[in-house]
């Protein structure tokens, strides 16, 4: 079931408190609805104030933690050299 934002902020930040190998399994679904409410704008890394923009640290956390919690992958690219990166993160 999906969290809602203030929900979603404070699983982020839990699981960014933990260290890696203390991550739970069900953290790749947070990471993902992270991902997932980014790439539909629902949520901002940065929000726009008087003057400028205001960083979000819990979106910059819960990124984090999806690097930690990926798998390095070789992706077939039809070149000489592999191309690598993390198993879930979208290519684009």
């Amino acid at each position: 079931m999906p969290l809602d934002i203030p929900a979603l902020r404070k699983e982020v930040e839990r699981l960014y408190a933990l260290p890696a190998q203390d991550l739970p399994a069900d953290a790749g679904n947070v990471f993902h609805e992270l991902r997932d409410l980014l790439s539909s704008g629902a949520v901002r890394a940065a929000l726009p104030v008087e003057g400028g923009w205001e960083p979000q640290a819990w979106v910059k956390q819960g990124i984090l933690v999806g690097f930690r919690l990926g798998r390095v992958i070789e992706i077939p690219s039809g070149v000489e050299s592999p191309f690598v990166d993390k198993h879930n993160l979208p290519l684009r």
